[in-house]
């Protein structure tokens, strides 16, 4: 019963834009720090959110650029735009860097306290991994990312001797990196388990997808949308965390994650919010080990 409980306090902290912030003025100090901290992240990364929304790419003043390659004030007004945008992608990299740093904090203190954990705590946790979710998809849809950071790169490759004002090359190149990978602020929370050998922390983010899921199960008929979306939102990156930091995966039997239950609840939500449809994609090709001999063939079924 006590466990029981313990889940539906967790589940309660779930709630939607209007359901008020959680009181951690009498909480021990250590909690209360890092939800401060956390919640300074979940602020910040509203504005990350904003601007990969708003980023626009240099695409006619490169071509211009490329289709007359001795013109000096062509090349001049395609770096004058190239260069705060790579600068801004150097605010997207830093920030992944800020994800790892503060969920591997979260899940660390969760998988701590067991359950005593504070359910504040899921809660930021939460919002760290629908953040990096919501990035990502932006950022697969942006493709002038990519493209004005290879420019940029094809730029001071040619120009070594002038580079006093540009982002330098080592980090450009790192950047290069970044924007290369299919989800890149999601791996920067992945590589902070990769040399985590407590067992628990990755329990924590698996307890996350299932806590949310069940919060939208057994709250759909009062559900909004937005609420909804968050949710599976959180659930769906969590399971891809576990799923790439697990040596077995999601997707087996007997997995932390109740993964066919995950499953469902995508299914039933995506009937009535077209929203939800992409994140069982997600699942599925963003995955580690859903094409693995051992994911039982009724799983497999359910992405068909």
């Amino acid at each position: 019963m006590g466990n029981s409980m313990h889940k539906d306090k967790l589940a309660l902290s779930f709630g939607g834009p209007g359901v008020p912030e959680t009181d951690m003025s009498k909480v021990d100090g250590a909690v209360r720090e890092l939800y401060v901290n956390a919640t300074r992240l979940v602020e910040e990364n509203k504005h990350t959110l904003s601007k990969i929304e708003d980023y626009k790419g240099c695409q006619e003043h490169i071509r211009k650029s490329m289709s007359s390659p001795t013109n000096e004030s062509y090349r001049r007004d395609s770096l004058s735009h190239l260069i705060p945008n790579v600068e801004l992608i150097q605010d997207f990299y830093n920030a992944a860097h800020n994800q790892g740093v503060v969920f591997h904090e979260l899940v660390s203190m969760l998988a701590g306290r067991g359950s005593q954990a504070h359910p504040a705590l899921y809660k930021r946790l939460a919002d760290v991994l629908v953040f990096c979710l919501t990035f990502d998809t932006l950022k697969a849809t942006n493709p002038s990312i990519q493209n004005d950071l290879s420019h940029y790169r094809r730029y001071i490759a040619a120009n070594k001797d002038n580079q006093s004002d540009l982002v330098p090359e080592t980090m450009a190149n790192s950047l290069s990196f970044f924007v290369a990978d299919h989800m890149p602020m999601l791996k920067a929370i992945i590589h902070t388990l990769h040399d985590d050998n407590n067992p628990h922390t990755r329990r924590s983010v698996a307890q996350l997808a299932n806590l949310t899921c069940t919060y939208v199960v057994s709250h759909r008929d009062r559900l909004d949308a937005a609420t909804e979306l968050y949710c599976l939102r959180a659930m769906t990156a969590a399971i891809l965390v576990y799923d790439h930091t697990s040596e077995k995966g999601a997707f087996r039997t007997k997995s932390t994650v109740k993964i066919k239950q995950c499953v469902q609840a995508l299914q039933a939500a995506k009937k009535d919010n077209a929203a939800v449809a992409p994140l069982q994609d997600c699942l599925q090709y963003l995955s580690r080990h859903f094409n693995d001999t051992q994911t039982p063939h009724r799983i497999r079924s359910m992405f068909e």
